[in-house]
C-alpha cells in the first residue's frame, strides 16, 4: 500500500510538472501574442493619423486654391465692370468668369 501511494504521488508530481510547464508556455505565447498585437495597434493607429493628416493637408490645400481662384475670378469681374461702357460686354465678362 506504501508502494501504491508513492507512485501515485510520484504521477501526481510528474502530471503537475507538466501541467506547470504547459501553463508557462501557454503564458508566454499569450504575452508574445498581445505584445504583437499592441506593437501593431500602434502602427495601425500611427498610420491611420498620418492618412488623415495627410487628407487634412490636401483639402486645406483645395480649399486655399478654389479660395484663390475665386478672388482671382472677382477682381478680374470687378477690373472689367469698372473699365467696361457697354452693357453687353460687361454682361459678358461677367458671366465668363464666374
Amino acid at each position: 500500500m506504501d508502494r501504491n501511494k508513492r507512485a501515485v504521488f510520484r504521477h501526481l508530481d510528474a502530471s503537475h510538472g507538466r501541467l506547470s510547464h504547459r501553463i508557462t508556455h501557454l503564458e508566454r505565447r499569450t504575452r508574445e501574442h498581445l505584445s504583437g498585437l499592441s506593437t501593431a495597434m500602434k502602427e495601425g493607429f500611427a498610420a491611420e493619423r498620418t492618412e488623415c493628416q495627410d487628407r487634412a493637408d490636401r483639402r486645406a490645400i483645395r480649399d486655399r486654391i478654389n479660395q484663390e481662384r475665386h478672388q482671382v475670378r472677382f477682381r478680374l469681374a470687378l477690373v472689367f465692370i469698372g473699365g467696361a461702357t457697354g452693357g453687353e460686354f460687361h454682361k459678358t465678362c461677367v458671366i465668363t468668369l464666374m
